[in-house]
Order: C-alpha cells, then structure tokens, then sequence
C-alpha cells in the first residue's frame, strides 16, 4: 500500500534516477503498522495467511541544522491512524491478498 510519507515542514525533494525520490539530508527507513491475517484449522494447519498496511506512524521532521545543511529526523506521528478509510483499506488488503501474492509485490 502506497501511502504520501507524512511531515511536519515542507521536505526538500529531488528525482534521482538511482532510488527514485530523495529527501535532502535523510537517508533511512520510516516505521509503519500492518495488520496480519491468519486463520487455522481446528487442527492449527494455516488456512489462510494475510498481511496489509495500515499507516506510516512516523513523519519526518526537521532537527538541528549541521552546517547551514537542513537536518532531518523521525517523529512519531500524532495523527496515525485517524483516517478510518484508509485504515478499512488495509484490513480489506490483508483478507483480499495472501500473504505469497503480497510478499512477490515488495
């Protein structure tokens, strides 16, 4: 699920062929919450096994300044998970797809 990465200040973005879009001054990875899905047999055997996203619980938020260069870091989000549409969509994801379909997305 793509969802728009959250920030406090407006983020100086640039193109680059290499990794596609890049925030000036950050370099990393954000946390996210996903939902998974599974059901069992009586017997435990794995019916079903789903997995969705539900929100990016962090955004990116400006820090101290090094140099005159804009410094950025991660924040956690205060407004994660209120949008109840898109929270819907991820369950809805995680009963739609399973878990081989979604893994062979990534």
């Amino acid at each position: 699920m793509r969802r728009d990465l959250p920030a406090r200040t407006p983020l100086p973005l640039s193109i680059d062929d290499g990794i596609g879009v890049a925030i000036s001054g950050y370099r990393g990875s954000i946390a996210a919450a996903s939902l998974y899905v599974a059901i069992l047999s009586s017997e435990g055997k794995i019916l079903y096994e789903g997995l969705g996203g539900l929100d990016v619980i962090q955004e990116v938020a400006s820090a101290a300044r090094v140099h005159d260069a804009p410094r950025w870091a991660l924040a956690p989000r205060r407004d994660s998970m209120n949008d109840a549409a898109e929270l819907r969509e991820g369950i809805e994801r995680a009963f739609e797809r399973r878990l081989g379909a979604t893994a062979s997305a990534w």
